[in-house]
């Protein structure tokens, strides 16, 4: 099988891993948070094994199914918004090799993709009051960002250490 072949079918296999775990975000009442980080996850393999332009189509195409598949339509906006295509984002920053810059980088396009969720969602979908949005909730965001980022870092690298020998 030829590496476009390859690609597509593993596009297509993280693709499915991806819906699901948006899928147990429906059935599983708890863990809304770490489903979505973990399916954000699957998205790194395809950027390592096979590149920027096969992620994409996977991103894209996770959105579009999820879109029609996945009940609870918040999860997969967050999924489209920021969870879908964040390594993709970690990928080109990380490029950098310079730690200050690329947490200054990441957390820059976090808090971006913060201020444009909460006025879509206080526009769209509920109305929030701006001055209510208190400080301690931005900081805690901070930190779940901080955590989610280094758990991320850590599954691409137990990915390369342990599992591409065998992909």
């Amino acid at each position: 099988m030829n590496k476009k072949s390859k690609g597509l079918v593993y596009g297509a296999i993280v693709t499915s891993l991806t819906l699901i775990c948006l899928y147990l975000t429906n059935i599983i009442p708890t863990n809304k948070l770490f489903l979505l980080a973990l399916s954000s996850s699957f998205l790194s393999i395809i950027v390592i094994e096979y590149g920027i332009k096969y992620a994409l189509l996977t991103y894209i195409s996770t959105s579009i199914l999820g879109s029609f598949f996945i009940q609870n339509k918040i999860i997969i906006v967050f999924y489209i918004i920021f969870f879908g295509y964040y390594g993709i984002i970690k990928y080109y920053i990380e490029r950098i090799r310079n730690i200050y810059i690329e947490w200054i980088l990441k957390f820059s396009f976090f808090n971006v993709i913060l201020l444009i969720t909460y006025f879509l969602v206080s526009k769209y979908l509920i109305n929030i009051d701006i001055l209510s949005y208190k400080l301690i909730k931005l900081i805690i965001l901070q930190l779940i960002f901080l955590i989610y980022d280094y758990f991320y870092s850590i599954m691409i690298s137990q990915y390369l250490k342990r599992i591409k020998k065998n992909v």
